[in-house]
């Protein structure tokens, strides 16, 4: 029983945090386009990997500080 109740909370996290990446990509993707709705698959898949090996380095160089640091100094770049 606690087995499934684990493999059930970690599918969901995991679920929650993937599409949650995956939106932030599709807002990347519209907002580097732009504003076009249907953006460029390449670009697509630019910002889902580029997301993915930031979010990597943060986690490898010093886990949740690190990426707490991240969060706040991502909009800096995103407002220029």
């Amino acid at each position: 029983m606690a087995s499934s109740i684990c493999l059930a909370l970690v599918t969901g996290v995991s679920l929650y945090f993937i599409t949650s990446s995956d939106s932030g990509s599709y807002v990347d993707d519209i907002l580097s386009a732009q504003g076009l709705p249907n953006p460029p698959l390449i670009q697509k898949i630019y910002w889902a990997f580029t997301e993915g090996a930031v979010a990597t380095a943060l986690l490898k160089s010093g886990g949740g500080n690190a990426l707490q640091a991240g969060a706040y100094t991502r909009p800096l770049f995103s407002s220029t």
